[in-house]
């Protein structure tokens, strides 16, 4: 997506606990918008996201600054992430960073009904 002039990045946790809140927090001046991909939900939580998006926006809380995060729960089940449904992700996150803010709190894409 970079080759063709997008401006999108990537980044994988290698740990959940301790959450690493440092480096989520030095990531964060690099981006507008932040998309959290979840595949999981946690019921109950703000807004239904999953833990590491919950988590993400508890990180970011203090900072000023801080970047819209778009929450999306894709592929449950251990379905892969295709590349047209990263796609459809980086849009939307592009969208929310246009109009400063995420038009959904949550985005349920890939799962079944």
């Amino acid at each position: 997506m970079r080759a063709e002039g997008e401006k999108v990045g990537f980044v994988r946790l290698k740990w959940f606990r301790p959450f690493p809140t440092d480096e989520v927090r030095q990531i964060r001046c690099h981006f507008k918008t932040i998309g959290v991909v979840d595949r999981n939900c946690s019921f109950g939580s703000p807004c239904h996201g999953g833990v590491v998006c919950n988590e993400t926006r508890s990180a970011l809380y203090h900072v000023q600054k801080r970047p819209i995060v778009v929450c999306f729960i894709a592929r449950l089940g251990g379905r892969e992430i295709t590349m047209p449904l990263a796609r459809q992700m980086s849009h939307i996150a592009k969208a929310a960073a246009c109009d400063g803010r995420p038009e959904l709190e949550l985005c349920w894409l890939g799962v079944r009904e």
